[in-house]
């Protein structure tokens, strides 16, 4: 652009001087160097299995957790390795008695709208998820106080050391406050078109269609390698397939998935990378607890008996992925236990539990009929409801299956209007993040289970910094489930990234060290 405006620059300095000269010749070299740039721009398309609700993460993550990732910024990032990076802070230094922290912020760094970012914003953030009972605010608890010496340093002092407080503070998203601050945060219109500090700009929203970023070329840590991030809409799981054939889209990863039966002819497509790994998000089913008989754990138990996850693993996935054994991710291998885990299969033993909690069968052999079980829109989770169905059918369990958008089910699951339901999620890379999903109270605790030897061990393994022994806690903790079923494990999720030949500097494969999951700085596109 500053070549156009020296360009038209000259040329009026050439027509002052000659006197009236025909212009058009002016219009054609400044129009010919607008499309050469266009034409020079990098643009990255990116498949995203769901259309965000909003985009503040602290609210809830709304389906927008990868577009966010690369507009918002935390003080601290992990990476797809589980390894803990500087984001917002720098470095950070701990006090000997574990319970004081302070980070040291990067400097010269802006929000989008051209505002200094601040030690204030962190502050004010953590603050509001801590009143406003945020995402993450269960995991907050052992914050005592937030102070900030100065606008570059941020003190969080702690009530009792907590071990896992650094993987927690990475969930925390850093919100601009001179937008947010007097504000009700649920409903500020930022939430809809975010400012962060990120390596991505928001741009545009197209409801059902796209999310469009563009590069912020004053990104702290160095402008992203393309010029625009296109997020498309696409949850149907064989048509992103299409889409990605027809050049329509350049990467299926993290927020969408393929097919697992295209797989086979993507690997020997030319020009198509296939990365495929071990991932710490798992695919688990749900009863609602609040609700007869699945309050009975008789019941409980015999739907893990009666769920065949290598039926599930062979038709769900199609052999891309493996079922699930323990009740957290063996992605995390010093706190998982292999020792308490799922049954096998079983459909005696199954009907036996029902009989015995008075779920005796009719003439005809059904015992309960019109239960639903209800997913939202994601890649393989129909064929996983349709294999649960088959497995629950045998033991006299009648069910339907219904599908909605993930706002959708996430309204309906949140208030409590389900039987059964079968979700996934990304477990962490600290075993503390169980709290999230079976501790009282825990965001994704949607079953309303609460057990309050499991909430005291879950305080216990914070407090504990020796790895050893939380260890032993957590592994406690997953006997207990084993002996309750609050969650019934189905299949351990198998990252299938699939990008075309010409894409660089994915998190996945060229980002471990560099760049947190899903954030797209350091991606380039070589056509």
């Amino acid at each position: 652009m500053k070549r156009i405006m020296f360009l038209m620059l000259v040329t009026v300095m050439f027509i002052s001087i000659v006197g009236c000269t025909d212009s058009s010749s002016s219009n054609t070299q400044s129009s010919t160097n607008e499309s050469s740039e266009k034409k020079n721009e990098k643009t990255a398309v990116i498949a995203l299995g769901s259309d965000p609700v909003h985009f503040n993460p602290n609210v809830g993550d709304g389906g927008s957790g990868y577009v966010t990732s690369n507009v918002l910024s935390s003080l601290i990032t992990q990476d797809d390795g589980f390894n803990i990076l500087p984001d917002l802070a720098e470095s950070w230094d701990i006090s000997e008695d574990g319970k004081i922290y302070t980070f040291h912020l990067q400097k010269d760094v802006k929000w989008h709208d051209g505002e200094p970012f601040k030690s204030k914003d962190v502050k004010w953030t953590i603050d509001e998820i801590i009143e406003k009972k945020g995402f993450i605010v269960n995991q907050l608890g052992s914050i005592k106080e937030i102070t900030c010496p100065d606008d570059q340093t941020v003190v969080i002092e702690l009530k009792e050391p907590n071990a896992a407080i650094l993987s927690i503070l990475s969930g925390a998203v850093i919100m601009p406050s001179h937008l947010y601050e007097g504000t009700d945060w649920v409903e500020n219109s930022v939430n809809q078109h975010p400012i962060g500090t990120g390596p991505f700009k928001f741009v545009e929203h197209k409801r059902g269609i796209s999310v469009t970023l563009e590069a912020n070329k004053d990104y702290f840590k160095g402008a992203p390698k393309i010029d625009k991030l296109v997020f498309s809409v696409i949850p149907d799981e064989n048509t992103v397939v299409q889409s990605f054939l027809n050049g329509e889209v350049d990467v299926i990863d993290y927020s969408s998935a393929i097919t697992p039966a295209a797989v086979p002819s993507l690997e020997k497509t030319e020009g198509v990378k296939v990365v495929k790994t071990l991932s710490n998000s798992r695919q688990y089913m749900i009863a609602n607890l609040e609700k007869k008989p699945w309050n009975d754990v008789r019941v409980r138990e015999a739907l893990a008996y009666a769920i065949d996850r290598d039926e599930l693993v062979k038709k769900a996935h199609k052999g891309y992925a493996w079922r699930a054994e323990g009740f957290y991710t063996p992605a995390v291998e010093w706190a998982y236990n292999d020792k308490d885990v799922m049954p096998e299969r079983d459909v005696e033993k199954a009907k036996q539990l029902l009989d015995e909690a008075g779920l005796t069968p009719d003439k005809n052999g059904v015992r309960l009929k019109d239960i639903e079980i209800l997913i939202f829109q994601f890649p393989v989770f129909t064929d996983i409801a349709k294999v649960v169905q088959s497995n629950l059918k045998e033991i006299g369990i009648e069910t339907t299956i219904s599908t909605l958008e993930y706002s959708a089910w996430d309204e309906k699951v949140r208030n409590g209007d389900f039987e059964l339901t079968i979700l996934g999620g990304n477990h962490g890379i600290d075993p503390e993040g169980l709290f999230v999903r079976v501790g009282t109270g825990g965001a994704m605790n949607l079953m309303h289970y609460s057990n309050p030897e499991i909430d005291r061990l879950l305080a216990e393994g914070l407090k504990t910094a020796d790895q050893d022994e939380r260890a032993v806690i957590y592994k406690e903790i997953q006997k207990i489930m084993s002996e309750e079923y609050p969650v019934l494990p189905l299949t351990e999720w198998m990252y299938i990234f699939v990008m075309k030949d010409y894409i660089s500097g994915h998190p996945i494969d060229d980002g471990i060290g560099k760049v947190g999951g899903a954030e797209y700085s350091i991606l380039d596109v070589n056509k």
